[in-house]
Formats: C-alpha cells, sequence, structure tokens
C-alpha cells in the first residue's frame, strides 16, 4: 500500500504530466533521470526510479514500466530547494 506522502507525490506529477504532448512509448526503453531534491535528505535512488516508472506508466507516457531495459546514467543530482524536480530522457531501444 503506497504511502500517503508518495499519493501526493504521484497526484502531483501526474497533473504536470496532463499536458505532455511529446512521445509516447510502447516498446522497450532506456530511461534516463537526475534528480534534484527538496532537501538534503537522501532517499535511495531504486526507490525514486521505481516511483519514477510507475508514474510514467499512468501517464501513457511508456505502455508498461517492465519494458524500461536501462536506467544508465540515473542519479541524485542535489538539492535545489526552489525547484526540486525529475529531468526524464526516454529513448526507444531496438
Amino acid at each position: 500500500m503506497p504511502s500517503k506522502a508518495y499519493r501526493a507525490y504521484e497526484r502531483d506529477c501526474l497533473k504536470w504530466l496532463m499536458g505532455y504532448r511529446g512521445a509516447r512509448f510502447t516498446g522497450r526503453v532506456a530511461v534516463k533521470a537526475l534528480y534534484w531534491m527538496p532537501d538534503k535528505r537522501r532517499p535511495d535512488l531504486i526507490n525514486l526510479e521505481e516511483a519514477t516508472a510507475d508514474i510514467l506508466e499512468a501517464a501513457g507516457i511508456i505502455d508498461n514500466d517492465r519494458n524500461i531495459v536501462s536506467w544508465d546514467g540515473s542519479r541524485i543530482v542535489g538539492v535545489d530547494k526552489e525547484n526540486p524536480r525529475a529531468e526524464i530522457t526516454i529513448e526507444e531501444v531496438f
């Protein structure tokens, strides 16, 4: 059962992604996610990636998160109190 904090995070992310008009991915993909956190607390990177995958699927940007075959280059970059964010790059893998 997702926590209350996760559900709020997912809801906020999905609001941002409602306006996304870019590519939709139905096959294998490589994802790179760069995370800027709101404070110095460090979550586990794997948990951030898992949340990102679930949200990308819920938003319809990828059809299934099991199609993510690579997270190369993903990392927690640092802290940005004014603009915490995740910058995500998705590429098809043939």
